[in-house]
């Protein structure tokens, strides 16, 4: 009966570092980082992943270009490969 207690109980926990390295993939952060964090503390790094700022809000703030900067970028000044 213990043998039962102790395989669900890893299952438990394998199952929420799986569900770190997941929520981590999902906001663009590195999933394996985040499941080394997830092994060492399980359920802080869930609560963590929460409250961060995700990857693509930082994509977001990226400046627009204007169509005539990406014309002169590509068509006028094109960069040359070697």
């Amino acid at each position: 009966m213990e043998t039962i207690y102790f395989f669900t109980g890893f299952l438990f926990y394998l199952l929420s570092v799986f569900a770190a390295g997941l929520m981590a993939s999902m906001q663009e952060r590195n999933f394996w980082a985040w499941c080394g964090i997830g092994m060492v503390l399980p359920f802080v790094a869930a609560v963590l992943l929460v409250f961060l700022p995700s990857g693509k809000e930082r994509m977001r703030r990226a400046i627009p270009v204007e169509n005539e900067e990406l014309f002169n970028h590509l068509f006028l000044n094109p960069v040359r490969s070697r």
